[in-house]
């Protein structure tokens, strides 16, 4: 039998340590300056909260995590107009993450009021948004 040289067999022991060491390395979630790891960070970038209240009501109702998201990820999405809010007759007052819109459910137009801009979603948003605060208030006018 042909025995290899001591060399080869050293590197292969390296090449078996560095690939251990990469696995063992992948198998623990990266964490960064903070110590919190990128799992966590990508769960609370994530999480979404909402609350709804009709205009001229007080009751306040909170969102599902996926209902929030739903509205989040329309609001994020679409094309804002920056030429201030839109005049029609919003109905409800949705909280996202902080942020206040208005919202008419009849043309499906957000309105930022902070930011001086508003959102025209299209049909097709419009009913999935209407769908989920017609769970908790009454669309349309009073």
């Amino acid at each position: 039998m042909e025995s290899y040289p001591a060399q080869l067999g050293e590197v292969y022991k390296i090449t078996v340590m560095e690939r251990e060491e990469k696995e063992h390395q992948s198998a623990e979630p990266d964490k960064n300056a903070s110590g919190k790891t990128e799992q966590t960070q990508q769960a609370i970038a994530e999480s979404t909260s909402g609350t709804i209240i009709r205009v001229g009501e007080e009751k306040i109702y909170d969102l599902t995590e996926e209902e929030a998201k739903i509205i989040a990820d329309i609001i994020e999405k679409g094309a804002w107009s920056t030429e201030g809010t839109a005049d029609c007759a919003n109905d409800c007052k949705l909280i996202i993450d902080e942020r206040t819109y208005y919202y008419h459910s009849e043309c499906g137009t957000f309105n930022d009021k902070v930011n001086n801009q508003n959102l025209s979603v299209t049909a097709e948003e419009k009913e999935s948004i209407n769908v989920i605060l017609a769970h908790y208030i009454t669309l349309g006018p009073e």
